[in-house]
C-alpha cells in the first residue's frame, strides 16, 4: 500500500498478491486520488481490478467517484460506484447521496438515500433510505436512526428463516464518555 500527499491532493495505490502459483489471476490492484484544493469541496475517485476468482473472465473492474461539499453547518455528499464483472449478468451500479446539518453545537440531523442496481434482470434493485439525529450534552450522547431497505435480497445469505426482502429498522442509543 502506498499513499502520498501533495499540495491539495492525496494519492493512494495498492497491489495485493493472492499467493497462488499463477499470480496473474489472484491479485488486486487499486489506484485512488482525493482532491481538496478547493475550499469546502472534496472530490475523490478510485479505480481497481480484482482478480481474486482465479479466472480471467471473473475479473471485476471497480470504479468509485464522489464529492462532498460543506457550507456552514450543512454537508452534502454524493457517490457513484460501478463494478464491471467479466462474468455475464454480474455488473453492479451504486448511487448514494446524503445531507447533514448541525442544528447547534450539540445537535445534528442527517438524511440519505442509495440505490444498488444489478445487471441481472432477475435481481430487483435495492433501495435504501435513512434518517438520523444526535444530541450531545456533556459526556452523554443520545442518538437515533431510522432506516428502510427495499429488495434486500437476503434469502441466500440468511437461510430459510429470514427471507424478508424489505426491512425497516430503528435504533436509539445512549452513550457515555468517561
Amino acid at each position: 500500500y502506498y499513499t502520498n500527499s501533495f499540495d491539495g491532493a492525496t494519492v493512494h495505490a495498492s497491489f495485493a498478491h493472492g499467493g497462488s502459483s499463477d499470480s496473474s489471476y489472484d491479485s488486486s490492484t487499486e489506484f485512488g486520488v482525493v482532491i481538496d484544493a478547493i475550499e469546502n469541496l472534496e472530490l475523490y475517485a478510485a479505480l481497481g481490478t480484482d482478480k481474486g476468482n482465479l479466472t480471467a473472465t471473473a475479473d471485476v473492474d471497480n470504479t468509485i467517484m464522489g464529492a462532498k461539499y460543506t457550507m456552514g453547518a450543512a454537508t452534502i455528499g454524493v457517490q457513484v460506484n460501478e463494478a464491471d464483472s467479466g462474468t455475464a449478468n454480474a455488473d453492479e451500479e451504486f448511487v448514494a447521496w446524503s445531507i447533514s446539518y448541525a442544528l447547534s453545537e450539540d445537535m445534528s440531523v442527517s438524511f440519505g438515500q442509495s440505490e444498488l442496481s444489478y445487471e441481472n434482470p432477475a435481481t430487483a434493485d435495492q433501495e435504501a433510505t435513512g434518517i438520523s439525529a444526535s444530541y450531545t450534552m456533556g459526556s452523554m450522547t443520545l442518538a437515533g436512526v431510522l432506516n428502510s431497505i427495499d429488495n434486500q435480497n437476503l434469502t441466500n445469505a440468511t437461510g430459510s428463516g429470514n427471507q424478508d426482502t424489505n426491512t425497516d429498522t430503528f435504533e436509539i442509543n445512549l452513550s457515555f464518555a468517561f
